[in-house]
């Protein structure tokens, strides 16, 4: 059975994430909370300070590499750098992979024509590139994902889907997901990442909900003592 295994210097035991398991990390001191919360967020955008370890079958794997997560839901952003990057590159192989090189070719030659007559008519000495590629064609269009009829839920949806293209990824970890989220609501994104092969890791504040279906639960309450929780149930059973 696969597992990941999160580790930390003082959370003994680790945080454990079996096969068809999702977990909750509940950090109840907040200094401590945020602590952990900046460390992930740190590691997972390459900071070389590596106090988490990302463990799968007795191998110690990047966090950068093979984890990556939403810290605050109110910049969730669905066209940031990585992702446009991503967009080009599947907007480049579907290009390849339909040989769309005759319709490229016609919208060049119309570009060209254009920037050659305006060229003649304004009187000016006009360089452009001589071709049109993945990129070219999306800047030229103003390519990117629209998220604006899209419900929170939906986006999540969409960015785990563009990541785990993108990254060989391992783990996505939600902070507050159970605040932003009803509980069904979290069920299916637990059925989302499973979909995709992908352990969900859920960070919390407080220890307010009830523990659900298929959830590992690690707690650390306002003493720092660590209380474990888990409910085993086959991951095809919904709420």
């Amino acid at each position: 059975m696969n597992k990941i295994t999160l580790s930390r210097y003082g959370i003994d035991p680790p945080i454990e994430i079996p096969d068809g398991f999702f977990a909750t990390l509940v950090v109840e001191p907040k200094n401590i909370f945020y602590k952990y919360v900046s460390e992930l967020k740190n590691q997972i955008e390459g900071c070389t300070e590596q106090n988490f370890h990302l463990i799968f079958n007795n191998n110690t794997l990047p966090m950068d590499k093979h984890a990556f997560g939403i810290f605050d839901f109110f910049n969730l952003n669905l066209n940031s750098k990585t992702i446009t990057n991503l967009l080009l590159k599947k907007l480049g192989d579907f290009l390849v992979r339909t040989n769309q090189e005759e319709r490229i070719t016609n919208i060049e030659k119309n570009i060209y024509e254009i920037i050659d007559d305006f060229s003649l008519s304004s009187g000016l000495n006009i360089e452009y590139n001589e071709s049109i590629n993945a990129t070219t064609l999306a800047k030229l269009c103003g390519l990117k994902i629209s998220d604006s009829s899209l419900s929170l839920l939906e986006k999540v949806f969409n960015y785990i889907d563009l990541y785990c293209e993108l990254l060989p990824t391992k783990i996505f970890i939600l902070v507050f997901g159970k605040e932003f989220f009803t509980l069904d609501e979290v069920y299916q994104l637990y059925e989302h990442c499973y979909d995709k092969q992908l352990r969900l890791l859920i960070v919390e504040n407080s220890d307010s909900y009830p523990l659900l279906k298929n959830e590992n639960r690690l707690i650390i309450d306002q003493d720092q003592c660590i209380i474990t929780q888990n409910n085993a149930l086959s991951h095809n059973i919904l709420i």
